[in-house]
């Protein structure tokens, strides 16, 4: 069974309170959104639990959410991020915690809305959607190679600081849109794409390690930056790269240029998120996983 790893998505609604099977007022565990669209993420607060993250199975669905501490209070709460694939129907659903030393479960429920994702039409050049069979065989292993890295798990958060953009632009095409090729459906648009011209700095979206940084034949020069926990974030279609493969990364820093390799109509950055192999909206990260940060005070923003 696949490990997630848990966080939530969309506006910061009222704390919903759960349901628990069995007694034990020791801990509590909470979601931070009651509402979310397909390719969003929740992210779920194990509060008061003092015992190893191992004493506590999360379940959504059929897979398992991998646990860690929460930066705001490391030695008090575990956090979770969840990924809600794309694929998911509109409905109610629930994510359970167990105690498993005591066997006390809480449910929290929550529901997924109809995403009302558009379609667009692109013309690029015609061999990036008719390909020949050597073309063919070498995206294939590239998505083989890519898919691999990104259902890789790493037990360990290279971050505990906010997400920020990879450059300071605006959204010219959103994630799940149905991405139309010279007239031929190709799939959704599992990243979001913001306008850069060639030559601008991409800087890494928060600190990890790079597992993949090569030309690939759609993305371009792209790269992979593992966050840890099987959280990951891709930067496709640059001009230049800057980091290498394996190499650890801050947050900020410029790991390459934007440009217009790969499968494009013109210069911009794909930017995409990945959690457990599950593509999700990587333009929700900053303000989605805020609640597990610390407050900062008025007077210390000010500073």
């Amino acid at each position: 069974m696949p490990r997630l790893f848990l966080v939530a998505i969309g506006m910061l609604l009222p704390l919903l309170p759960s349901v628990a099977f069995g007694v034990d007022a020791s801990w509590d565990v909470k979601l931070f959104s009651k509402s979310v669209y397909p390719g969003q993420i929740i992210v779920i607060s194990l509060e008061k639990a003092s015992f190893p993250s191992s004493n506590f199975k999360v379940t959504f669905s059929d897979l398992d959410i991998q646990l860690f501490n929460c930066p705001s209070k490391p030695d008090q709460n575990l956090c979770g991020i969840v990924p809600i694939p794309f694929e998911t129907k509109a409905g109610s659903y629930e994510i359970s915690a167990r105690r498993e030393d005591s066997g006390v479960t809480r449910a929290l429920s929550f529901s997924v809305q109809s995403g009302l994702y558009k379609t667009v039409k692109i013309q690029v050049n015609d061999e990036t959607v008719h390909v020949n069979s050597e073309d063919q065989e070498r995206a294939k292993r590239e998505w083989q190679e890519t898919k691999e890295i990104l259902h890789k798990y790493y037990p360990k958060l290279f971050w505990n600081t906010p997400f920020q953009l990879p450059v300071a632009s605006k959204v010219t095409s959103p994630f799940g849109v149905k991405r139309v090729f010279n007239d031929v459906l190709q799939s959704y648009h599992q990243g979001v794409d913001l306008r850069a011209w060639t030559g601008t700095s991409i800087r890494a979206a928060n600190s990890g390690i790079v597992r993949l940084a090569s030309n690939r034949f759609y993305a371009g020069n792209s790269v992979i930056i593992d966050h840890g926990f099987g959280f990951f974030t891709s930067y496709a279609h640059l001009s230049r790269i800057d980091v290498k493969r394996d190499q650890s990364v801050e947050k900020g820093q410029v790991i390459g240029l934007a440009g217009a390799t790969g499968r494009v109509s013109g210069p911009h950055l794909h930017w995409g998120a990945t959690i457990n192999g599950i593509s999700v909206d990587a333009m929700q990260l900053k303000k989605s996983l805020q609640p597990i940060f610390p407050k900062i005070s008025a007077k210390a923003k000010a500073r």
